[in-house]
């Protein structure tokens, strides 16, 4: 708006911004992100062939796992990390062999500012691919470039496929079904002010 105020003729340039915003919102973001996102070619890669009911979370994440991991820094001795936090090794994983690592525009945790060793929510999919998910701002940013390289992708399949699971589960947060226990900051998926008036449906019904 700074930008319209300081124009040769603000109503002009404030009339072109409200336009652009509304083609962004109505055209762009439906067409160039979601139409994509929803194809069976993008989300539709995520499921497998035994899913009848989109909200069957076991069979969601029969293929694809939501992991509890501490993720470290290149340096770190997996092994002594393990040992000092008590952990599997198996659990412990470096920045660097996260499936972000290999695209340059796909953000690391280190990217977002987080402080490594970090105990975060690892989406291991079916295709082999890991990414973690980052908490920023209101709630989980997956790092998977799809998002990261053109500023109208407000979603991509990852995160479109842990919105379905936490509707499944009736959750603001994401399930670990893979691994360590992972503090509610990283596996909320919705803004705390959503969260602070979220009542799940089991728990409303037995008030009833």
């Amino acid at each position: 708006m700074q930008v319209c105020r300081s124009a040769e003729d603000p109503r002009a340039a404030l009339k072109d911004e409200q336009a652009r915003r509304e083609r962004w919102y109505s055209t762009i973001i439906p067409w160039m992100n979601l139409y994509h996102v929803l194809k069976r070619s993008s989300y539709g890669s995520l499921l497998p062939p035994s899913v009848r009911n989109a909200a069957d979370i076991d069979a969601l994440t029969e293929q694809n796992a939501f992991v509890g991991m501490i993720v470290v820094n290149d340096g770190a001795d997996i092994r002594a990390v393990a040992q000092e936090y008590g952990v599997p090794g198996r659990f412990v994983v470096r920045e660097s062999d996260l499936s972000s690592n290999t695209v340059e525009c796909a953000p690391l945790p280190s990217d977002f500012g987080i402080d490594l060793p970090a105990p975060l929510l690892v989406g291991e999919y079916a295709s082999g691919s890991r990414y973690p998910l980052l908490p920023w701002s209101d709630g989980l940013v997956c790092s998977c470039p799809y998002k990261h390289d053109r500023p109208w992708r407000v979603l991509c399949k990852h995160e479109l496929f842990a919105a379905v699971v936490a509707s499944g589960e009736d959750s603001i947060f994401l399930p670990v079904t893979q691994g360590l226990d992972i503090p509610h900051r990283a596996r909320r998926f919705v803004s705390p002010a959503i969260a602070s008036r979220h009542t799940p449906q089991a728990e409303s019904k037995t008030h009833r």
